[in-house]
């Protein structure tokens, strides 16, 4: 501590120095692209405009990659609760071939499934009639 109270002035003045020193370098340097040298706030605008489609890129893939999980697990739980032709052959494709096994199960079965509706019009039905009840007497 006692270095510090002694030194501190200096210490502080260096630290100063080498920070408005550093700067300095930076404003006044020059980038080299391809040989040529280039003011470096130019680079920086390149960069900029590098970056934001990066992101977007990869954002797009991000997108693509949740949408293609999402229609996986959907062919998935079709092919394992529905009553289709092969049913553990095709789970076993799907699960294992990833997202082109579901792509080649939608073109081929599901597109061409065709779900058995139970709701046919039933009869009416009449009310069960009770028997009648005897009188003891």
């Amino acid at each position: 501590m006692r270095l510090f109270q002694k030194y501190g002035l200096a210490i502080g003045v260096f630290v100063i120095s080498a920070i408005l020193f550093s700067q300095q370098m930076a404003l006044a340097a020059t980038c080299k692209i391809n040989g040529q040298e280039v003011p470096c706030e130019s680079l920086g605008k390149v960069a900029k405009s590098a970056v934001g489609y990066g992101f977007g890129l990869f954002a797009l893939f991000f997108i693509l990659m949740i949408a293609g999980t999402i229609f996986w697990i959907l062919m998935i739980i079709h092919a394992a609760s529905k009553p289709i032709e092969n049913r553990p052959m095709w789970v076993v494709i799907i699960v294992l071939t990833g997202l082109l096994g579901a792509i080649i199960y939608y073109f081929v079965v599901k597109r061409n499934f065709k779900e058995e509706t139970t709701s046919a019009v039933l009869p009416p039905t009449q009310p069960p009639v009770q028997p009648p009840t005897q009188q003891v007497s």
